[in-house]
């Protein structure tokens, strides 16, 4: 019987949830069901835009029966279903969504047993007859295996017969079908997949054989805006319209990683699935686009171009993958240790105690804001030609006394000619103070192309006012001299509030690569160890090397700052250690940090046990 659409129009209350739409956009809603009321699912249907030919939409349906397009106002669409179509025009005013019901009238509902006028053939029929052919059907699959215990139904509407049959261990099946018809092949999951033509021949005996590929999907698909999320079970089958992708994801050391989020970006929709406790997961693709394969931590891994046309295609891909819970447990207990450690009363105790220690001119991060600052400059020059002695004596003497801010940038004097120096100067940064102004004394001899850009993370902005890129409280100073250094410091700290711990460091970043006076200058970063970046996203815009210098990685480096040198093919600067081309680590590779060990992957860092 062939199937005939009959569109009803009802208001019906449909659960499927509105989409915001824009002022010249609807939600159509379509409801699918047969005339006794049975729910129609796992079915494609396609929404295409009559007076655009490209604009394209094509869904499944849900396990209740229902599929929502995003149309636009005043456009004509043809619908879709199996070989039926209906048009619908969308109103140029009105409500934002719309409803349909379509039944499918005088279906043949191949999961039911067979209708009263269903013949079934149980024996093979041996002989053709006058008005009825001996019909042969030999069915294979893609890679040419036979398919066996395979009922097909052929159905012809003039006549009103369904003719039914089960291959047999040969893929094969016989049937006595009347002659001159023409007959559609259907299949438990596949209406209407193929028509076959029975010549008017008397004694006919007819052989037709085809490759069957099944276009159900026993998936289940949520879209909201333009993610869909999919719930594929590994025995899913790729079909003529869609690729089936498989996917395996383990963590560095073999160990298949649960629950991950994989997601096959696409141009216009991104399709995302979790792994299973086996590290295993499978989406179902449209034809005719490119994806890229993408973790929640870890982008472009590879793209697929999954072309269209009538075949069908399965990729079976494996990653390994550090796990986006191992770095989610490693950013909450940064959070952790930096509310612990930079508690500023802690934390300027312990430093100003240290620097105090080994010299009697400190502490210039409390005597910056005094109106005369002769002393203040007296007692810096002082510090600098301590320090100048002290090292002509011993070359690791910034080491000896923990000045890490000092000790990098000894180290790399002869490298760092010309250079601009991008500081943190929130509340926690205050007691660092001494070695930037003894360190400015101590260079500037040797370096008269440095200059100077601090930063407060957005002045006194409160933080739920904060644009990312926009935040604001840049500082800049050439450093002609220390009058003018300290004068630019004690703007940068008085505009400051200290508020949240992350800082604005990428837009500092962005900001100080525009003030370089030459392109070989370098881009030094003194940041606060204990801080996360707050607009670390905007890391894809430093296309230089970034010189990180780190104040406070007593007890381990923050991962965001190997991960900042990694993509900007920089280095990294503690106390000790210059880490130079981190970007050269492979996928799983350790590398030593002081005590502490962290593995590489893809640019991400993550801090293992000690060593």
């Amino acid at each position: 019987m062939k199937q005939t659409l009959t569109i009803v129009l009802c208001c019906l209350a449909i659960a499927i949830t509105a989409q915001p739409v824009n002022s010249d956009q609807v939600n159509y809603i379509l409801a699918f069901e047969n005339e006794k009321g049975k729910i129609l699912e796992n079915q494609e249907v396609t929404a295409i835009n009559i007076n655009e030919n490209t604009e394209i939409h094509s869904k499944f349906m849900s396990d209740k029966g229902k599929v929502k397009f995003i149309l636009r106002r005043g456009q004509t669409y043809k619908i879709q279903y199996l070989t039926e179509n209906f048009e619908a025009t969308i109103p140029n005013a009105g409500m934002s969504f719309l409803t349909k019901k379509v039944i499918l009238k005088n279906s043949l509902n191949i999961a039911q047993t067979a209708a009263s006028d269903t013949i079934i053939f149980t024996k093979r029929p041996t002989a053709s007859t006058e008005t009825e052919a001996l019909f042969q059907l030999i069915l294979k699959d893609k890679s040419g295996n036979l398919l066996k215990n395979l009922t097909v139904w052929m159905v012809q509407p003039e006549i009103k017969k369904t003719y039914q049959a089960t291959t047999n261990t040969r893929g094969e099946t016989f049937l006595l079908l009347p002659i001159g018809y023409d007959y559609t092949v259907n299949f438990r999951h596949d209406a209407n997949y193929k028509t076959i033509t029975i010549p008017k021949m008397p004694y006919l005996r007819f052989k037709k054989g085809f490759t069957y590929t099944s276009n159900f999907m026993e998936i289940q698909e949520i879209e909201r805006n333009d993610t869909v999320f999919q719930n594929v079970p590994l025995s899913q089958k790729p079909t003529p319209k869609r690729a089936l992708i498989l996917v395996t994801v383990l963590d560095l050391d073999g160990n298949p990683l649960e629950d991950e989020n994989v997601y096959l970006q696409g141009i216009k929709k991104v399709y995302t699935v979790k792994t299973d406790e086996n590290g295993e997961t499978a989406l179902m693709l449209p034809k005719g686009a490119f994806y890229s394969v993408n973790f929640e931590f870890r982008d472009s891994l590879e793209i697929l171009n999954i072309e269209t046309g009538n075949y069908t295609r399965t990729d079976k891909i494996r990653y390994k993958y550090i796990g986006s819970k191992a770095i989610k447990n490693r950013v909450l207990y940064r959070k952790i240790e930096a509310e612990l450690w930079d508690s500023l009363v802690k934390v300027q105790y312990f430093r100003d105690s240290l620097a105090a220690s080994r010299s009697p001119y400190s502490g210039f991060s409390s005597k910056i804001f005094g109106k005369d600052k002769t002393d203040l400059f007296d007692k810096i020059n002082k510090r600098a030609a301590e320090d100048k002695k002290k090292l002509d004596e011993n070359p690791k003497f910034f080491e000896q006394v923990g000045d890490e801010i000092a000790a990098a940038l000894y180290r790399n004097r002869g490298r760092w000619k010309n250079k601009i120096i991008v500081t943190d100067l929130t509340g926690s940064m205050y007691p660092y103070l001494d070695q930037v102004l003894s360190w400015h004394v101590l260079d500037y001899n040797t370096s008269v192309n440095n200059q100077y850009l601090f930063f407060n993370d957005g002045d006194k902005t409160p933080d739920n006012e904060k644009i990312i890129g926009q935040i604001g409280g840049l500082y800049y100073t050439n450093g002609e001299n220390l009058e003018d250094l300290t004068e630019k410091m004690l703007e940068t700290m008085q505009g400051g509030s200290g508020a949240d711990s992350p800082e604005n460091d990428m837009e500092a970043l962005i900001n100080a690569i525009d003030r370089r006076k030459t392109n070989r200058t370098e881009i030094i970063l003194i940041a606060d160890n204990h801080s996360d970046i707050k607009d670390f996203k905007l890391l894809y815009q430093l296309k230089i090397p970034v010189r990180v210098i780190l104040a406070g990685a007593d007890y381990g480096v923050n991962e965001q700052y190997l991960e900042l040198a990694f993509k900007t093919k920089g280095s990294v600067h503690t106390l000790e250690q210059d880490l130079e081309n981190l970007y050269e680590l492979n996928d799983g590779e350790y590398i030593k940090i002081g005590r502490f060990q962290y593995r590489a992957y893809g640019g991400k860092f993550l801090k293992m046990d000690k060593m």
